[in-house]
């Protein structure tokens, strides 16, 4: 039987996870390309104010922001030196025509979340962090949440300007990749 709903969800880890995502993906996080279209829709520092809230409230990491162009913000979540580092980006692109589902409800069907950024990058933030959230005594472990990957790199460009010294022995990206996992040994 396919879940349809979060109270079908009998684990009660999973369904914290669902419930992340879900909440992930209704924060509408796209960068817009219109200038009057930004004052309504520039929404990506509310998932960090997201995130933020959520890491602190549930992991025993620290958590700071990168200041960016345009009062727009990186999150480094850390504990300790940074022998693993998550990453993964905080927007998605805008919303398409014919979606069968509303994209920012996160409603299940058929055992699947629908909405803009299940896939691409929401799901794979949910589930860092709720991973961390679950291993409080991990030490020498980091997660950097960065903005605007869907458009100009912005955040990517200033994580590696401030922080290319690091010399993680992993780094993770939660990226759809055909369920395939993919790390990068440095």
């Amino acid at each position: 039987m396919a879940i349809e709903r979060l109270d079908q969800i009998t684990n009660q880890k999973d369904r914290e996870l669902v419930e992340l995502l879900q909440n992930l993906v209704r924060i509408p996080s796209w960068v817009p390309q219109e200038p009057a279209e930004a004052k309504l829709t520039q929404n990506g520092n509310c998932v960090v104010d997201f995130l933020e809230n959520w890491i602190k409230s549930n992991t025993t990491l620290s958590v700071e922001r990168q200041k960016l162009d345009g009062d727009r913000f990186n999150l480094i979540a850390s504990n300790g030196q940074p022998d693993l580092v998550f990453l993964g980006h905080t927007d998605t692109v805008p919303p398409s025509q014919g979606s069968p589902y509303g994209q920012l409800e996160a409603e299940i069907h058929d055992g699947k979340i629908w909405g803009r950024g299940t896939t691409d990058m929401k799901s794979g933030v949910a589930s860092m962090i709720h991973a961390l959230s679950l291993t409080p005594e991990a030490k020498n472990v980091w997660a950097m949440f960065y903005a605007d990957e869907e458009y100009d790199f912005l955040g990517m460009k200033a994580l590696v300007k401030d922080y290319s010294d690091l010399r993680p022995k992993l780094r993770f990206s939660f990226r759809p990749t055909g369920a395939i996992l993919k790390s990068v040994r440095v």
